[in-house]
């Protein structure tokens, strides 16, 4: 934020009726914040230009230009060269505010970077050491690959709306940078079109998702069949003392297990459905041949967006349901 001094002298200067005078002054204080790598401080400076004057059009083109001529001195080279194909593909001023986006950490051996069934909001970029991505079920743990250097961690939790499906850990002391969802959200809000350039680039980078390897090693995730379904599902919202919301939201069931169903939602934008990941919630199955109705808890596991805000979302029961109990919901074959 700029320091109260000088928001003080602007303020003066505008009382004086000096506009011009308090255009010049800001202006200044911009470049100089920028030489000084401010970058915060320069930003909030030239909104502060635009609200005193949103027709000094030179002083707000030069301003901006001058941030972010200063931001590209200060991108580390050897990052850059590194991510060249997605640097590539971004103009100077998405660049920029990618990079400095982006948090850099240094993290130990044998630390969970991803914990498999637990949400994920960050993006890793791998900028040295080897991370190994394991599956556990039944108390075992499989290996399913290794990631180095120049490689990429957590697309599929960050650009979709699920849980982890496998865990990832640091084998040795590993170098990376990683961007927040929340951050992420900023840069689409403020470049059109960023958003399919970094998943297109992630998309290419990773040649293999880990449901492919679990499909290729022959290991089933679930623990139970799923079966088509025909239905309506009610759902209330618990709160963290476990009390379910007054008003349920409708969807129409679309297969189910002894440890879960599946049912679509229409009419949900991204952020909303995003925050249904992971929440506690009491279902009500209601069949659409009797008055039979299944009251059960569970978890929801993963929210799709399949098409046009409609979104096919999975749930966990947090006990296995007998299949007689489900049985009358199951479509017939």
């Amino acid at each position: 934020m700029p320091s109260e001094e000088i928001l003080r002298h602007i303020n003066e200067l505008l009382d004086q009726n000096q506009k011009e005078k308090a255009v010049k002054f800001i202006f200044e204080m911009i470049v100089k914040s920028a030489n000084a790598k401010q970058f915060n401080r320069a930003e909030k400076l030239r909104e502060k230009l635009i609200e005193v004057d949103s027709m000094a059009l030179n002083e707000i083109i030069n301003s901006a230009e001058i941030i972010e001529a200063e931001k590209s001195k200060v991108i580390d080279l050897d990052h850059k060269k590194r991510w060249a194909a997605l640097y590539d593909q971004l103009t100077n001023e998405e660049a920029n505010a990618f990079y400095f986006a982006l948090k850099k950490v240094r993290i130990m051996p044998d630390k969970k970077v991803i914990q498999q069934g637990k949400l994920n909001n960050k993006l890793f970029f791998i900028d040295q050491g080897i991370l190994k991505i394991i599956y556990s079920k039944d108390g075992h743990e499989l290996f399913l690959k290794n990631i180095a250097k120049g490689e990429i961690s957590g697309r599929r939790t960050f650009f979709s709306i699920t849980v982890a499906t496998a865990s990832v850990i640091t084998t040795e002391q590993v170098k990376l940078h990683f961007l927040e969802r929340e951050k992420y959200s900023r840069l689409v809000e403020n470049f059109a079109g960023f958003d399919g350039k970094l998943e297109l680039f992630c998309k290419k980078l990773v040649n293999q998702d880990i449901e492919d390897i679990l499909k290729k090693k022959q290991i089933e995730r679930r623990d139970h069949i799923r079966y088509e379904a025909s239905g309506k599902v009610a759902i209330y919202m618990l709160d963290v003392k476990g009390k379910p919301a007054k008003t349920p939201f409708y969807g129409i069931l679309e297969n189910v297990s002894e440890g879960g169903l599946s049912f679509s939602l229409t009419g949900l934008n991204s952020e909303t459905a995003r925050s249904y990941l992971g929440r506690s919630v009491l279902l009500k199955m209601i069949s659409n041949k009797t008055e039979l109705k299944v009251v059960e808890k569970g978890i929801t596991l993963s929210v799709y967006n399949e098409l046009f805000n409609n979104y096919s979302i999975s749930i966990k029961f947090l006990k296995p349901v007998p299949l007689i109990k489900i049985q009358e919901f199951i479509d017939a074959d």
